[in-house]
């Protein structure tokens, strides 16, 4: 299994005007150039032009441990954006653990745009509860829940993959969020309706084939679940996303 993780705040489409990014400029992308790189044994480091930076180290041969930061100057107002992006292939039928709801394996599944298969997200609301759900009709609601837990503000969330075409389900990895609970925003989506914030936690397959990559993207504020091209905000100051990836013990 390979596991692929972009842990920058991306800005996919901005608003330099809190309008629908529909009507932005195309030039309204949130890439920075690499300032500096470094490569060790077991480490790599990266400074960013735009003051963040990117840590990744090799904790073990079992673990290893992410920290990027990312520096916005100004305040910035997108409909998509991502502030982690993790790849995954190599499986067969992949299922999702999450800590707030242990209990339950949710499976993978791909989902259609902008009708048709449905969608399968997480988020946290205001209240602290943690819930994954399925939209009725692609990513659009009314949404039921498929499980639940609660989650504090700066609590960690742990994310176990496990391999469902198995009997019982083989865990394949681990995958810790330290720092999204602390930082997402819990307003209400201007897009997503029925009470939804504007965080998400978003999964899905590349192809009705269960073994085809699998995307986790996460969000601290953005506008993807749901209909319009509304644009919600990102304060200025320095976001934080450290990352731990851990594989089982070898059998």
């Amino acid at each position: 299994m390979s596991i692929v993780v972009e842990p920058r705040l991306e800005f996919i489409s901005r608003s330099p005007d809190r309008f629908w990014t529909v009507f932005a400029p195309l030039q309204w992308r949130g890439d920075s150039p690499v300032r500096r790189l470094e490569r060790a044994d077991r480490e790599l480091a990266v400074d960013y032009a735009d003051e963040g930076s990117l840590r990744v180290r090799a904790t073990s041969d079992q673990s290893a441990a992410i920290d990027a930061r990312t520096a916005l100057q100004v305040p910035v107002f997108s409909h998509l954006n991502s502030f982690t992006r993790v790849s995954i292939t190599g499986h067969r039928r992949l299922g999702l653990r999450f800590s707030p709801c242990p209990e339950v394996v949710v499976e993978v599944i791909h989902f259609d745009y902008p009708f048709g298969a449905p969608a399968r997200f997480a988020y946290l609301d205001a209240g602290g509860t943690f819930r994954v759900v399925q939209a009725s009709d692609a990513e659009k609601g009314p949404f039921t829940t498929l499980g639940e837990g609660r989650l504090a503000r700066g609590e960690p969330l742990s994310v176990l993959l496990v391999e469902k075409g198995e009997s019982p389900p083989r865990e394949l990895a681990t995958i810790v969020f330290v720092d999204w609970s602390r930082q997402l925003s819990t307003e209400l989506s201007p897009t997503a309706g029925w009470g939804l914030p504007q965080n998400a936690f978003e999964f899905g397959l590349a192809s009705n084939d269960p073994s085809s990559a699998a995307y986790l993207t996460l969000t601290l504020a953005g506008t993807s679940v749901g209909r319009g091209w509304d644009s919600v905000g990102h304060a200025a100051g320095s976001y934080t996303n450290r990352i731990e990836i851990r594989r089982p013990p070898s059998r």
